[in-house]
């Protein structure tokens, strides 16, 4: 290979690629982790989270306030994933604040739709209903 075979990316295309291969080796069946990417004037990152499974169990337990913890330890996990990332990519400074940069929707899938069940974002969340339609957190 001779070095003008070589290219050049940013450390945004980077992370892009990284946050990508960590959310496939981390995906399956029950499990599905996608990101979305902005950059116009803000860096922003979107992160659906679906668990098939998991999901339906916690609707059994019809508790929404289980069913927040339950969604905010998945959106940790995340996070931790996220900061590992950032980490090999320039252990000095992060290139972005996970709190302030990336927001976690989590998502039902019934088969060939999905809907947002809620999203967390800088530590609060906020549900939808069916529709997609906001609603009041208790």
């Amino acid at each position: 290979m001779n070095i003008s075979d070589m290219i050049t990316i940013s450390a945004w295309d980077w992370l892009i690629i990284k946050l990508d291969i960590s959310a496939l080796k981390r995906s399956g069946g029950y499990f599905h982790v996608n990101y979305t990417y902005y950059s116009d004037e803000e860096i922003k990152i979107e992160c659906k989270i679906s668990n098939n499974h998991g999901i339906s169990l916690i609707k059994e337990e019809g508790d929404i306030k289980l069913q927040g913890e339950y969604f905010f330890t998945w959106a940790d996990i995340e996070k931790q994933a996220i900061s590992d990332v950032l980490k090999e990519i320039n252990p000095e400074k992060p290139m972005i604040d996970i709190d302030k940069n990336v927001s976690f929707l989590i998502m039902d899938n019934e088969g060939m739709s999905a809907f947002a069940i809620c999203e967390i974002h800088n530590g609060s969340i906020v549900w939808f209903d069916k529709s997609n339609q906001w609603v009041p957190s208790e």
